[in-house]
């Protein structure tokens, strides 16, 4: 019976669709599993798109969305012929759970997915630990995207969320201060 339940999943995963996880604990020490959904730009399941940001100032940008006027702030309507799916996440999303964004404008992959993969998601206490790996673009590509990641968290106290890309720290959200990377909001 296990097995016929984890075969959807598994086949939903292998066709591109969202990744769900449970954070590592590299310490060993038992702590409350952290749940988290990952969801790609490349199969983003709402018709929106990330604003645009300065990202010569801030080459990556990364926010912790807990609102429907959040995700506002950050994404906008994007219409697309004959697609019938939501331009945003139902507000009641916002009632159990957050969604942190981390993006970056670059030239696409080659294989044409995201260059985003999670490596591991570590909550202790009241602080989060997003390590990423980033993969390599399309050397040849003459255009620039927006890749990155959105990841569904459960709603939880959250201090500061510390963002690591190929093991090395990039960023880091003091949530007391300030929910996104950049001083202004995204650019319309």
């Amino acid at each position: 019976m296990k097995k016929l339940l984890l075969l959807p999943l598994v086949m939903l995963m292998l066709a591109g669709f969202s990744t769900i996880g449970t954070a590592e604990n590299p310490s060993g020490k038992v702590r409350k599993p952290c749940q988290y959904e990952q969801i790609g730009f490349a199969d983003y399941p709402y018709r929106s798109f990330l604003k645009n940001w300065n990202d010569d100032a801030h080459p990556l940008f990364y926010a912790l969305i807990r609102s429907a006027e959040e995700y506002d702030t950050f994404f906008a309507p994007a219409a697309v012929m004959g697609n019938k799916s939501p331009y945003a996440p139902d507000p009641e999303l916002y009632r159990t759970y957050n969604l942190l964004v981390v993006a970056r404008v670059t030239k696409p992959a080659q294989n044409g997915k995201s260059m985003f993969s999670i490596e591991k998601f570590v909550k202790h206490n009241d602080i989060i630990e997003l390590y990423y790996k980033l993969g390599r673009p399309d050397r040849k590509a003459t255009w620039t995207i927006k890749d990155g990641l959105v990841i569904k968290i459960e709603k939880a106290p959250i201090r500061k969320i510390v963002i690591c890309e190929n093991n090395r720290k990039v960023g880091e959200l003091d949530i007391e201060h300030s929910v996104l990377s950049v001083e202004k909001p995204p650019m319309k």
